[in-house]
């Protein structure tokens, strides 16, 4: 039988204690030591992953930005492609129905999409919220004139931009670009290629 270990009575913090109960308490001293140094390890295990895991995901969203971009660059070259396919509006102002219809075959023909208009009435009632690439505008009209129509559309922050031709059989070219801020003028009779190529380089 271990005796008991006496502490000085004196000492108002120290209490009698047995050696098996020292050796109970430096047991779970011990144990608490091999605790702490295990959830410590754990700790470092776990930031270790932690570490790992990160890098991990940004090398696999470096491959996947590294896949997607080709795939970005094909998608944008087909929508080039097909809006270049799908051919420019053109609007059409002209009370000649036999010229109006020709004008409408020839750009048709070139993969333009066109709307003809007979009159300055039944232009100003189209639909605005779809803006052509060009305005091709007659000046001799029943209900107008399409010098002030042109003037009309350079004056709108909608259609300021957007290139407008004039075409007239009577008016005098300089005439023409003094009362209108048109971007070109084509006299009739008009020659096709020239229209075309007139076209083309005002879009």
């Amino acid at each position: 039988m271990v005796s008991d270990i006496s502490i000085d009575s004196d000492h108002p913090f120290e209490t009698n204690f047995s050696v098996d109960e020292a050796i109970l308490q430096l047991s779970l001293t011990a144990g608490a030591l091999r605790l702490f140094r295990a959830s410590a390890m754990t700790t470092f295990l776990f930031g270790v992953c932690r570490w790992y895991l990160f890098n991990l995901q940004q090398k696999m969203l470096n491959k996947v930005k590294n896949f997607v971009k080709p795939i970005i660059f094909i998608a944008d070259c087909l929508s080039n492609t097909l809006t270049n396919y799908m051919g420019k509006k053109i609007s059409i102002l002209e009370d000649d129905q036999g010229i109006r219809e020709i004008v409408e075959l020839i750009f048709s023909q070139e993969d333009y999409e066109v709307t003809g208009f007979a009159n300055v009435n039944d232009f100003m009632s189209r639909k605005c919220n779809t803006v052509p690439d060009l305005f091709l505008l007659d000046v001799m009209l029943p209900d107008g004139n399409g010098l002030n129509v042109c003037d009309m559309l350079k004056s709108e922050e909608a259609t300021s931009n957007v290139p407008v031709l004039m075409m007239s059989a009577h008016a005098d070219l300089i005439t023409m670009k003094n009362q209108c801020k048109a971007d070109g003028f084509i006299a009739k009779p008009f020659d096709i290629d020239h229209l075309i190529n007139m076209v083309k380089g005002a879009i």
